[in-house]
């Protein structure tokens, strides 16, 4: 495909806007252009020369793989979503919409039922499959690249970026409107705070399942109560099954549930769902730590805006829990277990598989 400006003799007789839109009976097929800046550029700028024959040879993918598959569904595919990822692979790459160069731009086609009343589905820029893609990717090459290079700073810099949108992405997608937030980030807001928290991943945590994990998230971390009042010496755990929280402070603390649903969620998907290695536990604390190397059991230290940054002194640990309870104790009770004792002390819990507990009586 090529990519060009318009001479000055304006629209010609084969010109067509994106989305472009086709219905027959309940089949709708949408074409779009995956680009950040879309809407914003000058007219003159916005314009890309493309074969129809491509977007046929997309539909008929989707037709065989999807429709005609048993039960029959709708779905998209994309074309040349390598111009965004090799645009991403550059050390001069931002994720500001306005940044966004024309040549990285890459297109999609769907096909649904005309469920939305011909709203536009927009996959390329809205489903996580499309965020998991470019973000794996990304993350791909980063491993394959000197560590402490240029290039492997910028690419880590990006990849942080990256999985931190697609987490919100993730968290934030409507499967039966299909929208939420963008993979390149809510709103094309690039800018973060200068407040940090510092997230740690850690094999010696063990490796807590992340059916598990979203388990917790639905019903543990959506409390009546806005917030958590926490002393020096107590813990907060949370628990299903393998997937174990600890909460705790270096000081009188309050945390907000949002604080801490933000932070649990994040070393989530940092730790647990990060598609190219083993789930591992991993910890969440304020403050400018030691960085730690990404695609290692190591620490990395991430931007966070001020929606999950974690007040001074409070720390979280998401951990496997290998001990036998037949009902979990009470915190204070837990708080002398093996696998948490282990844990706040960075010695493995899995050293705990043996340790077996009779009911209390």
């Amino acid at each position: 495909m090529r990519y060009h400006q318009p001479d000055n003799e304006g629209l010609h007789e084969h010109d067509i806007e994106f989305p472009l839109d086709y219905l027959h009976g309940t089949c709708q097929i949408t074409i779009n252009v995956v680009d950040p800046n879309h809407g914003e550029r000058p007219d003159a700028d916005a314009w890309y020369d493309i074969a129809p024959n491509e977007f046929r040879e997309m539909a008929g993918w989707v037709i065989r793989q999807c429709v005609e598959s048993s039960p029959p569904v709708g779905g998209f595919v994309t074309r040349n979503i390598s111009n965004a990822i090799n645009y991403l692979r550059l050390p001069t790459a931002t994720l500001q919409p306005a940044a966004w160069p024309l040549n990285a731009t890459f297109f999609t086609v769907t096909i649904t039922t005309d469920i939305n009343g011909g709203d536009d589905p927009n996959p390329g820029n809205y489903d996580p499959t499309t965020g998991g893609a470019i973000f794996s990717s990304l993350y791909e090459t980063l491993l394959n690249t000197p560590m402490g290079s240029p290039l492997w700073n910028s690419l880590s810099s990006m990849a942080e970026r990256l999985n931190r949108y697609w987490g919100l992405m993730g968290r934030a997608y409507d499967y039966e409107n299909g929208y939420g937030n963008p993979w390149y980030g809510p709103y094309g807001q690039e800018s973060l705070s200068p407040d940090t928290v510092t997230y740690e991943c850690d094999a010696k945590l063990g490796n807590p399942q992340h059916v598990d994990c979203s388990q917790l998230q639905y019903s543990q971390l959506d409390p009546t109560s806005d917030s958590l009042s926490l002393e020096p010496g107590l813990t907060k755990f949370l628990h299903s099954e393998t997937c174990n929280i600890g909460i705790t402070v270096s000081e009188s603390t309050t945390v907000t549930w949002k604080q801490i649903k933000s932070a649990v969620n994040e070393i989530i998907e940092i730790c647990v769902n990060n598609p190219l290695r083993k789930a591992v536990g991993g910890r969440a604390y304020y403050g400018d730590q030691a960085l730690f190397k990404i695609g290692s059991a190591g620490r990395k230290k991430r931007d966070s805006d001020s929606l999950n940054a974690l007040p001074p002194g409070a720390n979280i640990t998401l951990f496997q829990q290998l001990e036998i309870y037949s009902t979990f104790p009470a915190d204070r009770e837990e708080i002398g277990s093996c696998t948490w004792q282990n844990a706040v002390r960075n010695q493995d819990v899995r050293a705990c598989r043996s340790v077996h507990h009779r009911p209390h009586s």
